[in-house]
């Protein structure tokens, strides 16, 4: 929770009048679930200010607004290493920060129509980018690009496209090589990096700070969720 804006409707010596627009998440399904949370955390409030200091407050009728959750386009190529558990705590992260993630993971029709609604809807953009050699052995051979990267190149630059200001994480541990030679990506235009080598508790802090940085790409420098 936290104030967004403050309105003095008038103030004296004594007495000050005004409006506190107020701002936070709260884990409910109905518009009349939400009245009734706010009521209590209104009413807490006025007690907090009310309770160790010489000033009184009373607090009047409130209006609740309620926001859609913004949302992030996740784009990790099919062969990801650890994808199996790494997308699930992304996606966890995801939604403790207040995110809903999305991916282009079941759709009928064309890929490429599928893709770029999802993007489109978005309000982020986030790539996770790693390659493993033995993972791909089979497809390096005689080619310039993995199909799986030609992918999460059009991905990326549709989202710079359409202004979403995408953010990618790049895994610390792909040898350099083999990141700009078949990936064609340089390791320099990461925003962020994680290492899929290192312990589940520094790949949770890196993904964590990633998620972050796609926070403040939607709401704006300084802003943390927590």
């Amino acid at each position: 929770m936290r104030v967004t804006n403050r309105i003095n409707e008038w103030r004296d010596g004594l007495e000050e009048r005004g409006l506190l627009h107020l701002v936070g998440e709260i884990a409910v399904k109905t518009a009349q679930e939400s009245i009734g949370v706010t009521e209590q955390v209104v009413g807490s409030i006025g007690e907090r200010l009310n309770e160790p200091h010489s000033w009184k407050v009373a607090v009047g009728p409130f209006k609740v607004v309620t926001y859609p959750h913004a949302r992030v386009f996740i784009s990790v190529a099919n062969r990801f290493v650890r994808r199996a558990d790494i997308v699930p705590l992304l996606k966890e992260i995801a939604v403790a920060q207040g995110i809903e993630p999305i991916l282009a993971e079941t759709y009928t029709g064309s890929a490429t129509e599928n893709v770029v609604a999802k993007v489109r809807e978005c309000d982020a953009f986030l790539q996770l980018v790693t390659l493993r050699e033995s993972e791909h052995e089979g497809l390096i051979a005689g080619r310039d690009i993995l199909p799986d990267f030609g992918w999460l190149h059009y991905e990326y630059g549709l989202a710079d496209a359409l202004q979403k200001k995408p953010v990618r994480v790049i895994d610390k541990s792909i040898p350099k090589n083999l990141l700009e030679r078949y990936a064609r990506i340089r390791r320099d235009t990461a925003d962020k990096y994680f290492d899929t080598m290192s312990s589940n508790e520094a790949i949770r802090a890196d993904l964590d700070a990633a998620m972050q940085q796609v926070v403040s790409v939607i709401y704006g420098e300084g802003v943390q969720r927590t």
